[in-house]
């Protein structure tokens, strides 16, 4: 299973378990937070801390805070686009997954 961490390398996570496909998430709060759309990834870690994390330069004027990601192959899978009605007009989904105004339960839309 993939294993990732910060770029600082104090944390390191080993996913558990998968908890399911990754739900992806158009409505406005989550593009707000964002900046794009949301797919949050489901999984439950064990959590190795090496040390405290730390800021990092991740460019010549960018410093991130420890973030992280998952190492491929992460065995994911994504589920159908939500609130997709609400999603930003720059760009559409093209990977042949239902979408759905708002939930599961409301209209499907044609991207």
């Amino acid at each position: 299973m993939a294993e990732g961490g910060c770029p600082c390398g104090a944390v390191t996570r080993r996913p558990a378990r998968l908890n399911g496909p990754m739900l992806v998430r158009h409505c406005g709060q989550c593009r707000t937070q964002s900046g794009h759309f949301v797919a949050p990834a489901p999984v439950r870690t064990d959590l190795t801390k090496k040390g405290e994390p730390r800021w990092y330069s991740a460019s010549a004027f960018a410093r991130r805070g420890a973030a992280g990601t998952l190492e491929a192959p992460t065995g994911l899978q994504l589920m159908p686009h939500m609130h997709y009605g609400d999603k930003g007009d720059y760009y559409r989904a093209t990977d042949r997954l239902a979408c759905y105004d708002e939930w599961k339960d409301s209209t499907e839309i044609t991207p």
